[in-house]
C-alpha cells in the first residue's frame, strides 16, 4: 500500500540477459470499483527499500517467471 492505494514493484528484464532489475513503483488508484488512475514512480533506489522489494529478485520472487 503507498498512501492507501494498491502498490507494486514492476522489473523488467537487464541488458545482459541475467535476471531483473526495477523499473518502477506502480501505485493503483482506485475509485468505487474502477480503477481510477496507475501511477509509476521511477526512483527505485529510493522506493523499493522503503516497500521491502529486493533490488534484484531471484526467479522464486518472480513468480515462476525463468531467470
Amino acid at each position: 500500500m503507498a498512501k492507501g492505494s494498491p502498490a507494486f514493484g514492476q522489473y523488467r528484464p537487464r541488458t545482459d540477459g541475467a535476471g531483473y532489475e526495477p523499473w518502477a513503483l506502480q501505485v493503483v488508484e482506485v475509485s468505487g470499483d474502477r480503477i481510477a488512475s496507475i501511477t509509476a514512480c521511477g526512483d527505485t533506489a529510493l522506493l523499493f527499500p522503503l516497500f521491502g522489494l529486493p533490488g534484484y529478485p531471484s526467479g522464486e520472487a518472480c513468480l515462476g517467471v525463468p531467470t
